[in-house]
Parts: structure tokens; C-alpha cells; sequence
């Protein structure tokens, strides 16, 4: 005993649609959480191409970024150069 879409907002219409245009690959992606380099490094020195990981849809979300400015690049860059 469902409503169907008429029930669903338009955030919800939205999502669905996104989603359903999302490779498995990407929606994986989504999950991935990396810390930008920092000067303060307490393990493994691992760097990571982050461009090409938020190109490739494999970077959900980017920690230790300080300041509205490297948010804002970064934010910019992801919506500029993502496929979704």
C-alpha cells in the first residue's frame, strides 16, 4: 500500500535519478574518506592524486582541509570536473 512518486519530493526525485546513474564503482567510491596531506604526519606517508580520484568518482570526502578558501577549491573542483 504505497503512494508511488507522488509521495517522493524532489530531493528524493532527485537522488533516485543520481543514483541510478551512478556506476557500482562510484557509489563505492562515495565511501572513501582520505586525509589531505598535513605537516603533522602520524603514520605511513602515503600520497594520494586526489584530482584524479574526485575525476574518477573514487573520493567521497577529503579530511584535515583548514580554511573556507581550500574548502571552496576543493568544492569547485569536484562539481567542475566530476562526471555526477
Amino acid at each position: 500500500m504505497g503512494c508511488g512518486t507522488s509521495c517522493k519530493s524532489d530531493m528524493d526525485i532527485f537522488l533516485d535519478d543520481l543514483m541510478s546513474r551512478m556506476t557500482l564503482e562510484q557509489k563505492i567510491g562515495q565511501l572513501n574518506q582520505l586525509a589531505m596531506p598535513t605537516d603533522i604526519i602520524t603514520g605511513d606517508d602515503v600520497r594520494f592524486d586526489f584530482k584524479e580520484l574526485v575525476k574518477n568518482g573514487r573520493l567521497g570526502s577529503a579530511l584535515n582541509v583548514t580554511g573556507a578558501e581550500k574548502v571552496r577549491a576543493l568544492q569547485r573542483f569536484a562539481v567542475d570536473s566530476s562526471e555526477l
